[in-house]
């Protein structure tokens, strides 16, 4: 293989893993999210209430600066 080929099949290999990551992060929130509005949908079952979208969306929110954080404090490496 040439030096070209191999930086371009590196490029594609980089846009490849930004694209599965991205997708990864996107179902993790949606799914994180998701499971909140069940949990509003169960309490509001038993409590006779409405279903309101700010507990979901202020508990993803919470939960993903939560994870933020942690990932902070890790400082993005496993290393012992």
């Amino acid at each position: 293989m040439k030096r070209n080929d191999l930086d371009e099949a590196a490029c594609k290999a980089k846009r490849g893993a930004v694209l599965l990551v991205t997708v990864a992060v996107i179902g993790a929130v949606a799914f994180i999210f998701l499971m909140f509005c069940l949990t509003e949908l169960f309490i509001n079952l038993f409590t006779g209430g409405w279903f309101s979208w700010v507990f979901p969306c202020v508990a993803t929110a919470m939960a993903i600066l939560a994870l933020l954080a942690l990932a902070i404090v890790m400082g993005g490496s496993y290393e012992r």
